[in-house]
């Protein structure tokens, strides 16, 4: 077992679940920089479990469809000090960790890896990821690289799969395609000033997106093919959602937030929930600690 800190294991059989990465003290988090840990969150509960307890380079969490794996990038082979000193650039291998037995597992990586914010695709043998001009997959047992598709003139930014992995959201400079895989159909919204995006609603009618130029959140209705705004309190002192923001099973939405002061300070970033209906904001977090890359799963 890799965690040292007390954790909660029934946050392992929630229905509901947060997966992040989380510098795991105040000491540590001013300086901790890109050494993190994976922790998962019991959405009602808020409690945590630790997947790794030991401020090694964690990177890119992902959750299977079914929610018994997760699997993360990680440098953690040789020293703290020689690992800090490559920083991004120290070699890398493929964890899972399996929700049911507790145990962690190391996958042999080619020497090309894994692009960013990589995700399972299908079943936990395949990966799906986005690099550049192409979304490629990356199969565990064979080793191989395969390009699902590739496009002309665009720089792919960010990608989210819904939960069938039936629909592919693809955020790139100007625009947001929304892509079928079931009868491989792409359309093209346009935004103007950029986008980030983030995930589906329970039935996968709508998913969310934030407008870089406005600085405002809005659903998209895929049925109606049209955005509307999400009005989000203006009198609040904090900046929501920050990055990463995902539809919950009953609706609110949850993400990272930071104070409107300090938008672009890690060590401010929590996580939050926001009450469309009743329009308040819930901290799920209040801790100070560095927080990156937060994936969201439901049953």
């Amino acid at each position: 077992m890799l965690w040292t800190k007390k954790s909660y294991v029934e946050v392992l059989d929630s229905n509901e679940k947060l997966v992040y990465l989380e510098a795991h003290d105040e000491s540590s988090s001013l300086t901790a920089f890109d050494f993190h840990d994976i922790t998962i969150m019991d959405t009602k509960t808020l409690k945590r479990f630790y997947v790794s307890y030991d401020i090694f380079y964690d990177r890119e969490p992902a959750i299977s469809s079914d929610g018994k794996y997760i699997a993360f990038l990680s440098a953690r082979e040789g020293s703290k000090l020689s690992l800090k000193f490559q920083g991004i650039g120290a070699p890398k291998q493929l964890y899972f960790f399996d929700i049911k037995t507790k145990l962690l597992q190391k996958e042999k990586l080619s020497s090309s890896g894994l692009g960013s914010d990589f995700k399972f695709f299908n079943n936990d043998s395949c990966f799906i990821y986005n690099l550049s001009d192409e979304i490629k997959t990356w199969n565990r047992y064979t080793k191989e690289y395969k390009i699902l598709k590739k496009f002309e003139d665009v720089e792919i930014r960010e990608i989210i799969l819904s939960k069938s992995q039936k629909l592919m959201v693809i955020g790139c400079f100007k625009t947001i395609k929304l892509w079928n895989l079931l009868d491989d159909k792409i359309v093209d919204i346009k935004v103007d000033g950029g986008s980030n995006i983030g995930g589906f609603n329970t039935n996968e009618s709508k998913f969310l997106f934030k407008n870089h130029k406005t600085n405002k959140l809005y659903e998209f209705d895929i049925q109606k093919m049209d955005s509307t705004e999400i009005v989000l309190p203006n009198d609040s002192r904090i900046c929501f959602p920050y990055r990463d923001f995902y539809f919950k099973k009953d609706g609110n939405i949850v993400g990272f937030a930071t104070e409107v002061s300090l938008p672009d300070d890690d060590d401010m970033i929590e996580i939050v929930e926001y009450d469309i209906q009743k329009k308040e904001y819930k901290f799920l977090t209040n801790d100070g600690l560095q927080k990156h890359s937060l994936r969201y799963w439901f049953e």
